[in-house]
């Protein structure tokens, strides 16, 4: 039987059904302003009838060799950071990879910019930069006008679960896994009431995955029973605190900084009233047990999903949108030492003043 392979289209295929050169192509393809409108349309027309994209990584090369990108400079990667990139902790790792893997990481704000995005999808294509890294949203913030569009036409990988509902490859702290650490860690520690606390907005925007952690450790206890999860629309000083002396928690696991403020403002003592671990850490907290959710690893992921579309020449909506999770790690503090080892008479102050949260 005859194997018939499938023919790859070429530039040359285009200029020919748009009845022009390759060169011409390339202009038209590029948006060089020696094209006219009318030729670039038909090009541009042709490249979609028959299916051809150019090679990202081969464009960045032929923009240096050309000129237009100073020689010795690596083909970009752009970082949308949809937050204050400062309290990014996503970006570091995304910069490191890019370096390892001969990329350079180029930072572009979308929280404060006045650039429209539609602006910014031909200011990435005038520069040939093809690779697009996006960071979480903001808590309030749906995703803006136009950021769809401008994924359509890049390599895209998103950061975290809050722009859940655009269908493009992603990165993600694993939050499942992470609560389900925490809950299990705190239980080894000696806690037998441990419980989570957020807010029911935070937990939709991670897909509702510190409920079903909290579901799954329940689960695993048998002849106990935890418990319920504080996950309130409004979460407010009162609320916690009517939660807290219904259900007398030994162990709080939560992503809110407030939360360990209103325990201490209510005159318990942590850890000797009730331990605390913090479930996304961000900022250094002497003290503080927590699951590292390892930011760094994320955003080198979602460098490879972005570097991975761009070898095998891929742009836009994937056929199959791929999550790729990674796994947090406990670190032990004093905010939760072993019950049977007693309790540190002082123990721990109240939190910093300017205590952020990312969102994911």
């Amino acid at each position: 039987m005859k194997k018939e392979l499938a023919k790859r289209t070429r530039m040359e295929d285009v200029a020919n059904l748009a009845g022009t050169s390759k060169a011409t192509v390339s202009k038209a393809l590029r948006q060089s302003p020696e094209i006219s409108v009318a030729t670039r349309e038909r090009v541009e027309s042709a490249a979609r009838r028959l299916g051809y994209r150019q090679n990202a990584l081969v464009s960045a090369l032929m923009s240096q060799i050309r000129g237009s990108i100073p020689p010795g400079m690596q083909p970009i990667i752009a970082y949308l950071a949809m937050t204050d990139v400062i309290a990014d902790p996503f970006v570091d790792g995304a910069c490191n990879r890019c370096r390892e893997l001969g990329f350079k990481l180029e930072i572009f704000q979308g929280h404060s910019s006045n650039i429209p995005l539609a602006r910014l999808s031909n200011i990435l294509k005038a520069r040939n930069i093809c690779g697009l890294v996006i960071s979480p949203l903001p808590v309030a913030q749906c995703v803006p006008e136009g950021l769809r569009e401008l994924c359509e036409s890049h390599a895209v990988a998103l950061l975290g679960y809050s722009q859940h509902i655009l269908p493009f490859h992603r990165a993600s702290p694993h939050q499942f896994f992470c609560a389900r650490l925490g809950l299990q860690k705190l239980n080894a520690l000696g806690y037998r009431r441990a419980a989570i606390v957020a807010s029911t907005q935070y937990d939709w925007r991670i897909d509702y995955q510190l409920a079903g952690a909290a579901a799954a450790h329940a689960a695993c206890l048998p002849g106990r029973r935890p418990p319920p999860p504080l996950l309130a629309r409004d979460l407010n000083r009162d609320v916690f605190l009517r939660w807290l002396d219904r259900y007398k928690p030994d162990a709080l696991l939560s992503a809110e900084p407030l939360i360990l403020k209103w325990a201490q403002d209510s005159g318990r003592r942590i850890p000797q009233d009730i331990a605390y671990a913090h479930n996304s850490i961000v900022m250094h907290l002497p003290g503080i047990a927590h699951v590292d959710q390892r930011f760094n690893a994320v955003g080198s992921a979602a460098v490879d999903l972005v570097v991975g579309q761009l070898q095998r020449n891929e742009s836009g909506i994937p056929a199959v949108e791929k999550s790729v999770l990674i796994e947090g790690v406990w670190v032990d503090g004093a905010s939760a030492p072993p019950k049977e080892q007693g309790r540190d008479p002082k123990g721990v102050g109240p939190l910093p003043p300017e205590t952020n949260r990312i969102d994911k």
